[in-house]
């Protein structure tokens, strides 16, 4: 998988919108399942370790890397982003909301 934050999205647009060209736009960093995972354990400081469950035929793709050759030499795109940093983000953007729905009295409590 090749993950793009999504504070990177809104330059990139504008960057390809003016232009003619046709942009591939992602980090151009490969992460499986298992790196994924293990990304977001340690951007939510947790100590755990990831499981395997059973095989699943969800998605018969491999690999999804997007290649952004032409985007910084033609765009002179980066990504800003990387993958643990972004999640690190999304975390700390997310505890608020976390924080309100556990306060938050229970249907059986209520």
């Amino acid at each position: 998988m090749d993950f793009f934050l999504t504070t990177d999205i809104a330059p990139t647009n504008i960057l390809a919108a003016s232009s003619d060209g046709r942009y591939n736009m992602a980090n151009a960093e490969e992460t499986g399942l298992l790196g994924f995972a293990k990304a977001l354990l340690r951007a939510m400081d947790c100590d755990l370790a990831a499981e395997h469950g059973p095989d699943c035929a969800a998605n018969e793709a491999v690999r999804w890397l997007a290649d952004i050759q032409s985007a910084p030499s033609e765009l002179g795109f980066e990504a800003g982003v990387g993958l643990e940093n972004g999640l690190r983000d999304l975390i700390e953007w997310g505890r608020p909301q976390r924080d309100e729905l556990a306060a938050a009295p229970t249907p059986a409590s209520a």
